[in-house]
C-alpha cells in the first residue's frame, strides 16, 4: 500500500470514527432527556442538570451522562432511584448526583451545566 493510499484510508477512518461519535453523543443527550423526564415523573424532582463532557464538550465514545438532581425528597428509595435512572440511561454508564452531595461549585446554578 503507498503512503497517499495509507492516508486516504486513515482520513476515511477519522471521519468515519468522528460520525459514530456524533451519533453516540446524540443517541447520549436523548437518554439524558429521557432519564430527567423519569425522574421528574417517578420522583417528582424539581430540576435535573446535564453537566460534564455531554453539556460542556470533550464528549467521545466512551464518555458517560453526568446529571445533578435538584428536589429529590424520597432518601428511602435513593437506591431504587439510582437503579431505575441506570436501567432507563442504558446502555450510557449514568452518574446521577443529588444537589446536596454535589460540590459547591455544581451546586451553584450558574455552573450546574443545562437544565433537561
Amino acid at each position: 500500500m503507498s503512503f497517499s493510499d495509507f492516508m486516504a484510508v486513515h482520513r476515511k477512518v477519522m471521519i468515519e470514527d468522528q460520525i459514530l461519535a456524533w451519533r453516540r453523543q446524540d443517541e447520549a443527550r436523548s437518554k439524558a432527556q429521557q432519564v430527567a423526564a423519569w425522574l421528574k415523573k417517578k420522583y417528582g424532582v424539581e430540576r435535573v442538570y446535564l453537566f460534564s463532557s455531554l453539556a460542556w464538550g470533550g464528549f467521545h465514545i466512551r464518555s458517560d451522562i453526568d446529571l445533578l438532581v435538584r428536589g429529590f425528597k424520597d432518601k428511602e428509595r435513593y437506591w431504587q432511584m439510582q437503579a431505575g435512572a441506570a436501567k432507563v440511561g442504558s446502555p450510557f454508564e449514568l452518574n446521577l448526583i443529588c444537589e446536596e452531595e454535589a460540590p459547591v461549585s455544581l451546586r451553584n446554578s450558574n455552573c450546574s451545566g443545562y437544565l433537561l
